[in-house]
């Protein structure tokens, strides 16, 4: 793995990892790659339900390793906004709460989990 990323230490919790809970976000697309994730107590990726609509053309995890997640909410926890695509592949996942949600106000084209490990999800 080239990155690693840790939302815990002994004198700090991070939340989340990607969070986009602002107002207007809009974007391509959101890649991430060869990357850990480690610690961190709600949400690799957060879009909450009660902010204004997101509007991202692709989500794609490739080659992640997701650890030590909290159980504050979803893993990849998208409540509200508008995607063409999430994607995770070759990637391994343990622990976590809800491993994907997606509500009602969110709209997600294609969905592709190809490849993974995923142990240990609520």
């Amino acid at each position: 793995m080239d990155l690693t990323c840790v939302g815990s230490d002994a004198e700090n919790k991070a939340d989340i990892f990607i969070n986009l809970d602002n107002t207007g976000v809009k974007a391509g697309g959101i890649y991430v790659s060869k990357c850990v994730v480690d610690g961190y107590a709600k949400s690799v990726i957060y879009a909450s339900n009660t902010a204004d609509v997101f509007e991202v053309g692709s989500i794609q995890f490739y080659d992640i390793v997701v650890k030590n997640m909290g159980t504050g909410q979803g893993v990849f926890d998208l409540r509200n906004g508008k995607y063409s695509q999430f994607m995770l592949q070759s990637s391994t996942v343990t622990g976590g709460r809800d491993f994907l949600r997606i509500d009602a106000p969110c709209s997600i084209h294609t969905v592709v989990v190809d490849g993974n490990t995923l142990y240990n999800l609520n």
